[in-house]
Parts: structure tokens; C-alpha cells; sequence
């Protein structure tokens, strides 16, 4: 007989103190890095580990839908998204532009009002991306709207990750096609990233095709551990 909270575990339902561990870290990551930490210079690695997490947690969270009632709700998804990233990011924005009153010229005003917007439509990355070979530009590291670019990545990845999943699993949820459409996902867009950092850095870095593979190599951590649990499972 197992315990309540090892079924919970292996169900992936509750909290699990394994993913908030990870996410700490990467937090403390991004952090040390941004105040210049000796030591840290490659701390910006903790946005990888967000994605990997993303893809781990968002994959799960869908297959167990289908799974479960044979179906995916994509209204209810997306509103859950909403319900959760809106109001902070919304406060985020609003906040920011209206330090800038104080803070900011006029002209500077115009122009972070200008990424309040790209912010809100969550495509501040592609702002970013052209930015980043803009000679006019100012200093991107300045801007206050620079941690966004991978929260509009993230927020792009929500927005095309379940008509995958649904459409890898066809009528019936197929956990091998499944794991073949994630891998092939993951292992183009490895290619891709690979490729497209030594024609173009920018795009490589903000761009969701090069970033897919890390939420796809989440989503394969998830496809894994589902399957050696139902193993372990069915022996026990």
C-alpha cells in the first residue's frame, strides 16, 4: 500500500518542493548575475532552467487533461494563463511608466510608453531582437523593460505548445507519438539555435524556434518520468 503522498508525487499533483527548488535557483541565478556577482557572469543560465521547468510543468498539465477526460479545453487554459501572468505584468507596466514620469525626459517617456505596449502584447522579445542590431538604440542593459523578453518568449510558448500536444496526440492519446513529436521539436530546434547563433546572435537568444528545444527538453523530462512511473506503478 502506498502512501497519499507518494501517489501525489507520482501523479505530479501537489506541491512539489523539487520544482520550487529549481525555480529558487534560477531565480538566485539571474539575480547574482544582474548585480554583477563576481563568479556569476553566465547566471543568466537560470532562464534556460525556467524554460526547461515550463515545458515540464505545461506538457504534464495538458496530458493529464487529455488523459483525464479524453479532451483539451483551450479556453480554459489560455484564462488560467491570464488569470495568473495578467494582473502582475499589467501592474509591472503600469509601475514602470509611471516612475518614469519622474525619472525619465520626455522623450525617453515617449519611448519606454512605446515598450510598455510591445510589453503588454507580450512581444517585447522581437523588440529586443531588433534593438540588439539597431546602431540608433540606446543601451538595452538600461532598459527597463529588458527582463520581459522571456516572459513574452514564455507567453509565446503557451500560446503554441498545446495545439501541439493535441495535435501529436491525434484521436486518442498516444504516448509514443507523443515522445516522437517532442523529440523531433527539441532536437530542430537545437539545430536551429546552433545555426542561427553564428548567422544572427540576437535572434538565436530571443527568438521562441531557438528557445523551443529547452521547453521541448522539459516536456521530455515530463514524457519520461510519467512513463517510469506507470511502470513502477503496474510492479508494485
Amino acid at each position: 500500500m502506498k502512501s497519499p503522498a507518494t501517489a501525489a508525487r507520482r501523479s505530479g499533483g501537489g506541491f512539489r518542493p523539487d520544482i520550487e527548488g529549481l525555480r529558487g535557483i534560477a531565480v538566485l541565478l539571474v539575480v547574482l548575475f544582474h548585480t554583477a556577482v563576481p563568479g556569476f557572469r553566465g547566471g543568466y543560465i537560470g532562464v534556460d532552467v525556467f524554460f526547461a521547468v515550463s515545458g515540464y510543468l505545461i506538457t504534464g498539465i495538458i496530458v493529464k487533461e487529455i488523459e483525464k477526460t479524453g479532451a483539451f479545453s483551450f479556453r480554459n487554459f489560455y484564462a488560467r494563463r491570464v488569470r495568473r501572468l495578467l494582473p502582475a505584468s499589467g501592474l509591472m507596466v503600469v509601475g514602470v511608466i509611471l516612475a518614469g514620469v519622474l525619472l525619465y525626459s520626455p522623450l525617453e517617456l515617449s519611448r519606454y510608453a512605446m515598450w510598455g505596449t510591445y510589453t503588454s502584447l507580450y512581444i517585447s522579445n522581437f523588440m529586443f531582437m531588433r534593438e540588439a542590431v539597431n546602431y540608433f538604440a540606446g543601451a538595452v542593459t538600461i532598459n527597463p523593460f529588458l527582463h520581459t523578453w522571456s516572459l513574452a518568449v514564455e507567453e509565446q510558448f503557451y500560446l503554441l505548445w498545446p495545439a501541439l500536444i493535441v495535435l501529436a496526440s491525434g484521436r486518442s492519446l498516444s504516448r509514443g507519438r507523443l515522445a516522437g513529436w517532442l523529440l523531433a521539436v527539441t532536437v530542430l530546434s537545437l539545430a536551429a539555435s546552433i545555426w542561427v547563433t553564428h548567422v544572427s546572435q540576437p535572434s538565436a537568444f530571443f527568438s521562441l524556434p531557438t528557445r523551443a528545444w529547452e521547453f521541448g527538453a522539459g516536456g521530455l523530462a515530463f514524457h519520461e518520468k510519467a512513463g517510469r512511473s506507470q511502470v513502477d506503478f503496474c510492479g508494485s
